[in-house]
């Protein structure tokens, strides 16, 4: 088993001195992985170490702050963007954790305010983790994964945002499908993270518990870098339907593509952040609801319909009672509550003299989209995202903001992502996009769907509509009609990412 390397460890064990809260966690977590190198879990010293660390860790986060970064950056520790000072009496502690760090390959690590709910077997479990990562040859990502493993949900490695441009230069020298690959790969991960992640919240604020968003925030941030990577591939993930889960997958859907529109109307990063975790979280007052509403499976009475209308209400209460810092909480309340309202204020809640701000009125238009291309436990039949658009159109001005409602429809094209089409070869088709070049005709490109010996599909070639007859000059296939994919059992994001 690997030690902790240095050669000043008696310096270290000696040091009495009053040490600042920071130094402190350095010193807590030292002794931790020091500690588990010896003693077993039962052993008291050991148990006591596990507890000295949480407390440390939860002093730190305080009351209202979800989360705790302790980051290596340029040989040098930080708490979130607070450098870690040193004196003559931390230097040798921190001088070792820099060497321990550096081994091991990390560039941090985030420990949440859940770390207070965890027994202290999984807190010396995981040091032993971090002690053996200095024998892997990959230790980053073997200590990822194991993580992973144990579902340590208090804690993740931290890895610093990457821009867009970073990105661009580490894909330098790899071929478009492998890069296409990993992209999707990502993305698929940070839907299956969101869902996982919005299911504890909710369980939590069900049961009376306050939840940290720190996940949250850090998936939005993972979902903003992919926007910037590829759009498209944020469009096709919007058009998975997890009908089991489907009040945590709809808002999921309805965040990416409120970021998409955001980022077609030129909003910042942080911008795009903010809208992304406001609309994660506009449904949160369902929880709230009696399940008995929620999933009842047909229409609901006028007092049913009225309980359910009170949901933008319980969402602003949910939201205010997160454990996130108030600055935090005070730019999601707003959307939640609006999300209803309609552009003309002729929804719920009731308000007068009242103009939706920006996030609620993007929200509005990314929730119904989504609500009405989704089968639901007490409506079957659903609007494929064609027709869907040509509802809201006529509903342009009154319920949505028009101008926001065409850089919506520009954005899908007339045929969004993840309609299914009949072609005049007898074909069947999914669309993926609409290249720039066709967005006057309108003609999408298509993943055409071969029957498969199982009932179901599998992905033939891609073709433009656009393409034209070289001796006739017309189109080589044609739409005869659009269907919704659930009335072919199919999910559309398996074949658009």
């Amino acid at each position: 088993m690997s030690q902790c390397p240095g050669k000043d460890e008696a310096r270290v064990e000696i040091m009495a001195v009053a040490l600042e809260r920071e130094q402190q966690l350095l010193l807590a977590l030292h002794s931790l992985l020091r500690t588990v190198l010896i003693h077993d879990d039962s052993n008291r010293q050991a148990v006591e170490c596990a507890g000295n660390f949480v407390d440390a860790v939860s002093t730190l986060c305080g009351e209202d702050d979800e989360e705790l970064t302790l980051q290596l950056s340029n040989g040098r520790f930080f708490l979130g963007d607070e450098k870690i000072l040193q004196s003559k009496n931390t230097a040798a502690l921190i001088q070792l954790m820099i060497e321990y760090f550096e081994k091991r390959q990390l560039s941090g690590v985030t420990f949440f305010h859940d770390i207070n709910e965890t027994n202290h077997n999984d807190i010396l479990a995981f040091a032993r983790m971090v002690n053996r990562a200095g024998e892997e040859k990959d230790p980053s990502s073997w200590l990822k994964n194991k993580i992973h493993e144990k579902d340590f949900f208090w804690v993740q490695l931290f890895e610093p945002i990457q821009e867009a441009g970073d990105l661009e230069a580490e894909g330098e020298g790899q071929d478009d499908i492998s890069d296409g690959e990993t992209r999707r790969d990502r993305a698929r991960k940070a839907y299956s993270y969101g869902l996982a992640n919005l299911k504890e919240v909710a369980r939590k604020l069900g049961s009376g518990q306050r939840a940290g968003i720190s996940k949250s925030v850090r998936l939005v941030q993972n979902l903003v870098n992919l926007l910037n990577d590829d759009e498209p591939v944020l469009l096709g993930l919007s058009t998975l339907r997890i009908y089991d889960d489907d009040t945590y997958s709809h808002s999921i859907n309805v965040a990416l593509l409120s970021m998409c529109i955001g980022k077609r109307i030129g909003l910042s990063r942080g911008a795009l952040e903010k809208l992304g975790l406001s609309a994660l979280f506009h449904d949160l007052g369902k929880v709230s609801i009696p399940s008995a509403i929620t999933k009842k499976p047909a229409k609901l009475t006028n007092r049913e319909n009225s309980i359910m209308q009170t949901h933008p209400l319980h969402s602003v209460r949910q939201i205010v009672m997160l454990r996130a810092p108030h600055s935090r909480k005070a730019q999601l309340v707003l959307p939640a509550f609006e999300h209803h309202m309609k552009f003309d204020l002729t929804g719920y809640p009731k308000a007068s003299n009242w103009y939706p701000s920006l996030f609620g009125r993007i929200i509005t238009i990314a929730d119904v989209f989504d609500a009405i291309t989704t089968p639901r436990i007490y409506r079957k039949t659903c609007l494929s995202p064609d027709r869907a658009l040509g509802y809201m159109i006529q509903l342009s001005g009154n319920d949505f903001d028009p101008i926001l409602l065409k850089v919506f429809i520009n954005m899908l094209g007339f045929y969004p992502p993840g309609t299914l089409v009949e072609l005049s070869t007898g074909e069947l088709g999914l669309v993926i996009d609409t290249p720039p070049g066709n967005h006057l005709s309108g003609l999408p490109r298509v993943q055409i769907l071969v029957p498969d010996q199982k009932n179901g599909y599998r992905k033939g070639e891609k073709i433009n509509l656009a393409e034209q007859s070289s001796d006739s000059g017309n189109s080589l296939r044609e739409i005869t009609n659009t269907a919704h994919p659930a009335a072919y059992n199919i999910q559309p994001a398996q074949y658009l990412i």
